[in-house]
């Protein structure tokens, strides 16, 4: 595979996280055309099962899944088979599932009471092995099953149980001195839970347990203790019960040490030390947390009779609703209680924040919760993660309803989370995603890429809860499959301004939703409305509205709601949008929806089969169920039911005239369609500005400031208080003078009495375009905008531009052309004098347009081309029809033009895709369209997962688009050098030695290294010229030997270049560090001798060269400092070496 890389497919579902989980993007009611079921994808065993005994199976559903009725699961070893179905699977959650259904919950009915549909019936794909020998291969295969029982072909997967535990690696914490003679509380009579403290004793048999062993708390046993903490490699077995105490001095607390820490987390019940004694940070593995038992953070008294209003739900523990105004009878001789009155009583400002989360995990990669464990009772959050990946919840019952913040799981900047056969019924949400707060909170990557499935939700106040903390973007998502009976959002984002990011990509559906009546009882709820706690320091503020799009809600029955059907409220600066909603039906009892500034989005197949009164009116009429105020953009298709609401034609217009200092008149055309009863012109921070009745169609706006830009937006209304957004104008008014009489811009000039016209839609106006230097952002108007069908061009003023460029600081000057409106190519017209004075100012000029942007040098332009100036076009083409990739950006055709045709390139100029979505950024690349082959070819790219973009050089103008690529080996998977090796196969840079085997430990070529080099570099093979006398014209490594000699890659011994020969260490050293040159333009010191211990074994030529690899961390030592030099380097040390270049030189 050489540079040319070509993509032959591309995977049509997104990767999500530790196990290449897939996350299909399929409807639910696709054809099928075969005579069987299509079969499952990507079958695997999930991370952290596999026990003595057994293990979990996990598949994803296949594209077109509506015939599949079951899934048919055969194990085998050399002696035995057995059979089994998914809808079998005997979970914590399974039991609840089928009472749903049995009852008919979730059932949904008209205003009669008749039921209309029946509940959405979830797809178990998951299966709980039990009962397998230990140490033993086992063969799987699963097969779907339609309706007829035919089946698909099969999907097979080997995998072993573990070996025993030897008993002496399994501590029982009795005999490391753990006393289980607890009580737990009697709340009825106000006996507090009593037993000796056994935190001491618990901890050291954690001490104590080796790697890979068990700590035992055994069953029919309750053991108090205070906080513990926990190691890597190791189990935690609780078979009976840890209670916390509840005295408050065994939870230590910031401000116990440093009375500035008002208001911090007292210490956890269970947890991770996050740093060592001298503040490093520590790095966690493979923890599992498992039994049958249960861990109690003893927060809250229990309550002394059940709420039994949701069916199923009463059959939970359930505790007394607290907060700080109750909590002394709410928590009455429990731990909530004693840290709020230890901490009051010192005078803090907010003791009602010291209480203890029950679980606390930060910078682990591999934790497993589960197994038949129950988890109740926290003083605050059960289980909190941070800074960690990999984490799988399975077979878990979180059990906190309605302890005040008991979140079942609050996974905060980390990635990769399976949530699966476990059981919620918390006080607060239960899956809840956390991306941090403002500027500081953009800097940590996002957090998401989870996989939410075959879970039993009861009560609570979100299933898939994301923020309220969304600054680093909460993203990848797919829950699916889920019982929701009883919680008061199936599908909730929350932020607020100041927070930044929000949420994107997430798939939330086939699944069914009853009794959504906790708190605020919205089974789709979306606001940046939401009060939380923000930043102290303003400063720290981010500037950006949080938003949430790319959003997909599908095959979901709803049985009634306590409040709106579905609640969006976005911001005028920050609409949300590209949601879609597919296949969703509401039965009666469910309020009229709510959706405030929501654009580009679909509502298909989404059915009341009730009326849908106004709960913000009397809750009892009926209205139509569709209610939107500022937005746009909006289409109904299928059997929705049908809104009443103002539609704008596709040709809308606004214009404005009579601009003055003060002063100007907006004309537009009519809202044609649709009931509407008037207008409402509204200013770009959302202030209505005027109203007029349906049949006028222009209003004078007064009392405007002089010399100020107004984007003012035209909104059709009726007398539901729908209100849609129409045709949209942008003008300045003029600067104020003596008379008061000087005339505004509206078409880039400005006019002597206010009377030139403008439009924003069809003919031109002025345009604010933003410069970017290094004090911040400059706004300044420097242009004519005209629009013709879908191409927008502006026209950049010559004069304005080169003061920008002339008075900016920075080399790059950004005129983002992102917010000249909406069209499918934008063109900026530069002329030749801003050309030239970008070049004399040593000035790049950066074209920003939505979904690329492209630095320009003058050089970089043929000059006998560029004499009327030049036209850059940036052309959006959609989604790229590929296989086998994940595209993260759609295809973008760029290219620049002259008075004479298409400008020839001089040098290589930088353009820049947005990669937002990517799973695993350093797997992405950029590929361009290949006309002559129909064939998309590698690029590569410069990756910043910070911004979240990928840069790169184009040498000719092309259609160019980002693609994410997942290549693995079977023969890498427990190889040290897995990582890189997989992530330098997705960009091209080594291949395998066949399609399925890598060979991690077969010694690599000169010339196999040599061609990893060149598609490092992106160096084209040349003809190869016969340089020398042991490489023939027609060998598969020639052309690339002759690239690598001429680019001074590659040196000859005499005339031999020695392909065939194993490259040692010190060789393969030489060759890289020329390759970092290239890539940093890197000098090389003169260190002389190496730090290595075998540093005279190093050949003379070679030393100093390995010195400098050595410093700038690209090569190290093997065991005992030992360099090797002459040793032969592994394909695995070679990926290893390659990736350290792409990471020094910050290509990754």
């Amino acid at each position: 595979m050489g540079i040319g890389k070509k993509l032959n497919s591309f995977v049509s579902f997104l990767l999500a996280f530790l196990m290449v989980f897939t996350m299909p993007m399929s409807k639910a009611f696709a054809d099928t055309t075969s005579s069987g079921p299509a079969a499952p994808v990507d079958l695997q065993v999930l991370s952290g099962s596999v026990t003595d005994t057994g293990f979990t199976l996990v598949w994803h559903k296949p594209d077109n899944y509506s015939d599949i009725t079951d899934y048919k699961i055969t194990v085998s070893d050399s002696v035995y088979e057995q059979v089994y179905y998914a809808s079998e699977n005997q979970t914590v959650a399974s039991q609840y599932i089928k009472q749903f259904y049995d009852n008919n919950v979730g059932d949904l009915k008209d205003d009669n009471g008749n039921t209309v549909m029946s509940a959405y019936k979830i797809s178990m794909h998951s299966f709980v092995l039990t009962g397998l020998k230990p140490n033993t291969l086992y063969t799987i295969q699963v097969q779907s099953v339609d309706a007829n029982k035919n089946t698909s072909t099969p999907v097979t997967i080997t995998q072993s149980t573990a070996p025993s535990t030897p008993s002496e690696n399994i501590i029982n914490v009795e005999s490391t001195g753990a006393v289980g003679d607890g009580v737990l509380a009697d709340d009825v009579n106000g006996i507090p839970s009593s037993g000796t403290l056994n935190t001491a004793a618990i901890q050291k048999a954690i001490d104590k347990c080796p790697d890979g062993g068990v700590v035992l708390v055994p069953a029919g046993k309750i053991f108090v203790t205070g906080p513990i903490h926990l190691k890597s490699n190791m189990t935690l077995d609780v078979e009976g019960t840890l209670l916390g105490t509840t005295d408050p001095d065994q939870y230590p607390n910031p401000y116990d040490t440093d009375p500035s820490q008002v208001g911090q987390k007292s210490a956890p019940l269970i947890s991770t030390v996050s740093t060592d004694v001298y503040g490093n940070t520590i790095q966690y593995q493979n923890i599992r947390i498992v039994g049958h038992g249960v861990i109690n953070g003893n927060g809250w008294a229990q309550v002394s009779s059940k709420d039994t209003s949701v069916p199923i739900d009463d059959q939970f523990d359930q505790y007394q609703k607290g907060n700080s105004s109750n909590i002394s009878t709410t928590a009455k001789n429990h731990l909530a209680l004693n840290q709020f009155n230890k901490y009051s009583s010192q005078g803090t400002s907010n003791a009602y924040a010291t209480r203890s989360n029950l679980m606390v995990f930060n910078n682990v990669n591999g934790l497993y919760i589960g197994d038949g464990l129950i988890v109740t009772n926290p003083s605050f959050h059960t289980i909190s993660v941070s800074n960690s990946q990999n984490v799988v919840l399975n077979q878990l019952i979180a059990s906190t309803y309605d302890c005040n913040n008991g979140d079942g799981i609050d996974f905060g900047n980390s990635t990769g989370l399976t949530v699966v056969n476990s059981v919620f019924n918390t006080g607060d949400d239960d899956v809840n995603f956390d991306a941090g707060v403002g500027l500081s909170g953009e800097q940590n990557p996002p957090t998401g890429n989870a996989w939410v499935f075959d879970n039993y939700f009861g009560r609570g106040h979100g299933v898939i809860a994301m923020g309220s903390h969304t600054a680093a973007w909460i993203q990848n998502i797919l829950a699916e499959d889920n019982v929701i009976n009883g919680t008061a959002i199936g599908l909730r984002g929350k932020s607020q301004s100041g927070n930044g990011g929000g949420a994107r990509n997430i798939t939330f559906r086939d699944s069914a939703l009853a009794y959504i009546t906790d708190n605020d009882g919205s089974p789709f709820l979306l606001t940046d409305g939401y009060s939380s706690a923000l930043p102290t320091d303003t400063s720290n503020w981010a500037p950006d509205e949080p938003t949430f799009h790319d959003i997909t809600v599908e095959n979901c029955t709803v049985n009634g709601s306590k409040k709106y059907a579905i609640m969006f409220q976005g911001a005028p600066d920050g609409f949300d949008y590209n949601i879609t909603f597919n296949n969703v039906f509401f039965g009666a009892g469910t309020y009229q929806t709510k959706i405030y500034y929501l654009k580009n989005s679909t509502f298909n197949n989404v059915v009341f089969y009730g009326s849908t009164p106004n709960y913000d009116g009397d809750q009892t009429t009926p209205v139509n169920p569709w209610h939107f105020v500022h937005s746009t953009n909006i289409q109904f298709t299928g059997n929705t039911t049908q809104p009443q609401i103002p539609e704008w034609p596709s040709n809308s217009t606004a214009t404005v005239s009579n601009v003055t200092y003060d002063s100007a008149t907006v004309t537009w055309t009519s809202a044609v369609s649709g009931t509407y009863t008037g207008y409402q012109l509204v200013g770009a921070d959302g202030t209505i500005l005027g109203k007029v009745d349906a049949s006028t169609t222009t209003y004078d706006l007064t009392g405007l400031k002089p010399d100020t830009q107004y984007t003012i937006t035209v909104e059709a209304t009726d007398d539901q208080n729908n209100t849609i957004f129409g045709p949209i104008v942008t003008f300045i008014t003029a600067k104020a003078s003596s008379a008061g009489q000087e005339g505004g811009s509206t078409g880039g000039s400005t006019g002597n009495n206010g009377s030139n016209t403008g439009s924003a839609n069809n003919t031109s106006g002025s345009i604010n375009t933003t410069t970017t230097n290094n004090n911040g952002t400059v706004s300044s108007t420097i242009g004519v905008i005209t629009k013709n069908g879908n191409v927008i061009t502006l026209i950049l003023d010559a004069g304005k531009a080169k003061d920008i460029i002339a008075n900016s600081k920075d080399k790059k000057v950004v005129f983002d052309i992102t917010t000249i409106g909406e069209g499918q190519q934008k063109v900026v017209q530069i002329s030749k004098d801003i050309l030239d004075t970008s070049a004399a100012n040593g000035k790049d000029i950066v074209i920003k347009s939505d979904n690329a942007s492209i630095a320009l040098t003058k050089d970089a332009l043929n000059q006998n081309q560029i004499q009327n100036g030049v036209n850059v076009s940036i052309k959006d083409n959609g989604k790229p029809n590929v296989t086998n990739y994940v595209s993260l950006s759609n295809v973008v055709d760029i290219t620049i033009s002259g008075s004479s045709g298409n400008v020839a390139l001089a040098k290589p100029v930088e353009v820049t895709l947005n990669i937002s979505k990517a799973n695993d950024p350093r797997k992405v690349a950029v590929y361009y369209y290949n006309p002559t082959t129909n064939q998309w070819e590698y690029v590569g790219g410069k990756v910043d997962a910070s911004s979240g973009t990928i840069t790169f050089n184009a040498t000719h103008f092309s259609q160019y688009a980002a693609f994410e690529y997942d290549k693995t080996f079977n023969d890498i998977k427990d190889n040290w050098a897995k990582d890189v090796i997989e992530v330098l196969a997705s960009r091209h840079i080594v291949e395998g030695m066949t399609d399925t085997q890598y060979e991690p430990n077969k010694t690599v070529t000169r010339a196999e290294f040599t061609a990893m080099i060149l598609r490092l570099l992106n160096i084209k093979e040349e003809a190869y010229s016969g340089e020398f006398s042991d490489v023939k014209s027609g060998d598969w490594y020639a052309n690339a030997i002759e690239a690598a000699y001429k680019a001074g890659i590659i040196e000859s011994d005499g005339k031999n270049a020695r392909p065939n020969d194993s490259i040692t260490r010190e060789e393969m050293t030489a060759i890289a560090m020329r390759a970092y040159e290239m890539l940093t333009q890197y000098e090389e010191e003169n260190i002389g001798a190496t730090t290595f211990s075998d540093d005279k074994s190093i050949s003379d030529w070679a030393r100093n060269v390995v010195a400098n690899a050595a410093k700038l961390g690209i090569v190290n030592g093997e065991p005992n400092n030992v360099f090797a030099p002459k040793g032969n380097a592994t394909r695995a040390e070679a990926a290893a070496i390659i990736y350290g270049l792409l990471e020094k030189s910050g290509n990754i």
